[in-house]
């Protein structure tokens, strides 16, 4: 197969991608409601002070919903394009990360929804007072565009965390690709962190900064326990 061919292919599977992110996020718009109602803490409810910041809080949210359930689309596609090209065992070793992959997302988001973000939710909400208990009166008033960002951040950071410990786990000993594809890293994390939190660089440090320190900890850790192994073999 030539070159022209290549690209013809990977042309129409990133097509085929986009079709299904459009027709996931064209259902979930049409559910925003029920996706809302889905990720709502009990006794909750929400304010807005600008007269469009529901109809883009809600787009934001159906289309990152739409990008989470076409994951497994995308890996799909993905993997039959570079699977022909790859040794038996380079592509048993694709398909068990991909499955390893699925199943880690799954778990870890029903443990993200169910314990860690109405966790989070209740620690941040205590700070709120009552001048029967405190000098200070501090009432919380839930806006629906900050709890949609809070959300939103914090699942994206969970991922991608959840997504770095896989890696970790299935090329814990590649110490070279780490370093080799740190920069592509940086630059799609960079990416994701611009096109989900507001137009302003603080914001944009706060989400994309921890997961760099996450990713350069990895490095580290995997330095250290490579110096570690050498050092006991000798």
């Amino acid at each position: 197969m030539i070159f022209s061919q290549h690209i013809y292919e990977l042309k129409f599977r990133f097509l085929y991608i986009l079709v299904a992110v459009l027709n996931c996020w064209c259902v979930a718009y049409w559910y925003k409601y029920e996706l809302l109602y889905l990720i709502q803490l009990a006794n909750s409810y929400f304010i807005f002070t600008h007269i469009s910041e529901v109809f883009l809080s809600l787009l934001k949210t159906s289309f990152l919903v739409a990008g989470l359930v076409s994951l497994p689309y995308a890996s799909i596609q993905i993997g039959c394009f570079l699977c022909p090209c790859l040794y038996t065992y380079e592509a048993r070793t694709l398909l068990n990360f991909l499955k390893k992959l699925t199943l880690v997302i799954i778990i870890g988001n029903f443990f993200f929804l169910k314990v860690l973000f109405p966790w989070s939710w209740q620690f941040f909400s205590e700070f709120e007072t009552t001048q029967a208990t405190h000098s200070v009166a501090i009432f919380f008033e839930n806006r629906l565009q900050d709890y949609l960002n809070f959300f939103v951040h914090f699942f994206f950071f969970f991922n991608f965390t959840l997504i770095l410990i896989l890696i970790g786990y299935q090329f814990f000993d590649n110490l070279d690709m780490l370093s080799k594809f740190r920069k592509f890293i940086y630059l799609g994390i960079v990416i994701i962190s611009a096109c989900i939190t507001p137009p302003d660089v603080i914001s944009q440090l706060s989400l994309s900064a921890p997961i760099i320190l996450i990713y350069e900890f990895k490095i580290f850790t995997t330095r250290l326990y490579l110096n570690y192994v050498n050092s006991a073999t000798n």
